[in-house]
């Protein structure tokens, strides 16, 4: 199988859910029918089968994707929402405010305003001078329509080795650009694995509301996923 080199745009720009936009990567629908939709409805959005050459998840598989978790181990589920950038933490879901306080820049995004209970993503550039291209969703926590971006939370997060800039970026367990198989499998289970790519994954609650996934073409990590909304669906 060929591989194909995709990125964060693309990715992102793909995403069609089963409930709207989003951010990410497609899963198979048995794995998350919640997560490439990023979240509008539980799926983060389709963005692209990932590096070509990805095939899909097969149900059984799926269906391990969540058991680690689930165990609630090792400071996974307390601490999978946490992220690094440039020497900064930070946890999903983080309010608007606070992203440009810690110098996210919003360069532009699907809508001005939430509608329908539905994610809106949004494309964020880091530091003074706007480097790289991370890819959020935001969600309006509460009841209300038409609610201005900058009264929202953003409720996933999502690096790109080909989007980031070079910007430094590290999740739980260390996960990083330049993270191996083995590292990720660490603490994540393994979705599939071959010569072409892998997916490997955690879901923090059954629904994959709550998941922390990495991808890789070939060895190389291209894509690290990182949802959080379980409070944000009714």
């Amino acid at each position: 199988m060929k591989r194909r080199k995709w990125s964060m745009a693309a990715a992102c720009l793909i995403t069609l859910s089963l409930a709207g936009g989003g951010c990410g990567r497609k899963e198979q629908e048995e794995v998350l029918p919640a997560a490439q939709e990023t979240e509008a409805d539980a799926q983060p959005a389709e963005a692209a089968d990932g590096p070509e050459g990805m095939k899909e998840t097969d149900a059984a598989k799926s269906e391990m994707a969540g058991s680690r978790a689930e165990g609630a181990d090792d400071g996974l589920r307390e601490h999978f929402n946490e992220v690094v950038i440039e020497g900064t933490a930070f946890s999903i879901p983080i309010s608007y405010k606070e992203l440009e306080e810690m110098g996210f820049h919003l360069d532009s995004a699907q809508k001005d305003v939430t509608s329908g209970g539905s994610p809106v993503t949004g494309y964020c550039s880091w530091g003074e001078d706007q480097k790289g291209i991370f890819c959020m969703d935001f969600r309006f926590k509460g009841k209300g329509d038409g609610i201005p971006l900058t009264g929202c939370d953003a409720v996933s997060f999502v690096w790109d080795a080909d989007s980031a800039g070079g910007i430094e970026v590290s999740f739980y367990g260390g996960l990083r650009e330049g993270s191996t198989r083995a590292e990720a499998a660490a603490f994540l289970n393994e979705v599939y694995a071959d010569e072409s790519g892998a997916q490997y994954m955690a879901k923090l609650d059954e629904n994959g509301y709550a998941k922390l996934a990495a991808y890789f073409d070939g060895d190389r990590l291209v894509m690290v996923e990182l949802f959080n909304y379980a409070d944000y669906v009714d």
